[in-house]
């Protein structure tokens, strides 16, 4: 009997506190049921191994408030010191639902943020979903965005800004935030072309159906947009950058010599010095 983890793929965690990574296990007709066994290993980038838990042994951190319902709440901070700082961590969920079945695996990243990039992320959904379009996770909807999604997309655009010239990188703590909203119009570069795909696969240009017809085209306004927010930052990124930029200083110290060099270049050739020697 096969067994489905539904789980979220992105936590985001904000630094210093405590935050509840759950997960929910499914029979192959996706009705909650516990597992014969359910393996957690939370691990650094590097592999180096920070939690071992398993149910139903004597777990350590999982909680179990249900049928098919465990959590751990990520954030010890008297121990571990699991969120006193910005990076990442990787939850692998490994379950097997009956004796001798199949192991299935699911891979869930919590990533911890400072509080300067929290901030962001309610300026870049003002201007990217004013609507505030549904997402559900849980029933494959991702119509609207996830605090996850709009992290990303926030890196995503601080990665565009570094690859403009002049060569100053940025990460997110030196970034100028008295330049903010550039930084806002990178991230949603990096969003729109995620919702350019979407209406790719999604769109529909022509259906008709006795008679009845509809057009459903989104890529098209999606591209002409995109191309107006990466011209206005063609121009704005380069100023910004050089605004940055020391313009510096050149010392220039004259040699003992040279009031003499200055008279010798300025000569005619062949003229005599001292009856000494000539300009050639």
């Amino acid at each position: 009997m096969s067994s489905f983890l539904s789980v979220e793929p992105t936590i985001i965690v904000l630094q210093g506190t405590i935050a509840r990574v759950s997960v929910a296990v499914q029979d192959a007709n996706g009705v909650a049921a516990d597992p014969f066994e359910l393996k957690l290993d939370v691990m650094d980038l590097s592999g180096n191994q920070l939690i071992t838990d398993t149910f139903p042994a004597p777990a350590a951190r999982l909680m179990h408030p249900g049928v098919g319902q465990f959590y751990i709440d990520f954030g010890n901070q008297t121990v571990n010191n699991e969120t006193s700082y910005a990076t990442e961590w990787l939850f692998n969920w490994r379950v097997t639902l009956i004796n001798g079945g199949q192991q299935q695996n699911s891979i869930q990243k919590v990533k911890i943020i400072q509080p300067k990039l929290a901030s962001l992320i309610p300026d870049l959904r003002i201007m990217i979903d004013k609507s505030s379009k549904l997402t559900a996770p849980d029933s494959g909807c991702y119509l609207g965005y996830t605090d996850a999604n709009l992290i990303s997309y926030i890196e995503g655009g601080l990665q565009t800004i570094n690859a403009y010239q002049p060569s100053l990188v940025f990460t997110i703590d030196s970034f100028p935030f008295e330049y903010r909203q550039i930084l806002v119009d990178a991230a949603l570069i990096t969003g729109v072309m995620s919702q350019q795909l979407y209406a790719v696969d999604t769109d529909i240009p022509n259906y008709s159906d006795q008679g009845t017809s509809f057009v459903i085209t989104h890529q098209a306004q999606l591209a002409g947009f995109l191309n107006q927010v990466t011209a206005r930052l063609d121009k704005l990124i380069p100023m910004m950058k050089l605004q940055l930029i020391s313009s510096g200083a050149i010392h220039v110290a004259m040699g003992p010599n040279y009031r003499l060099s200055s008279i010798i270049n300025a000569s005619p050739s062949g003229a005599l010095f001292r009856n000494m020697f000539f300009r050639s």
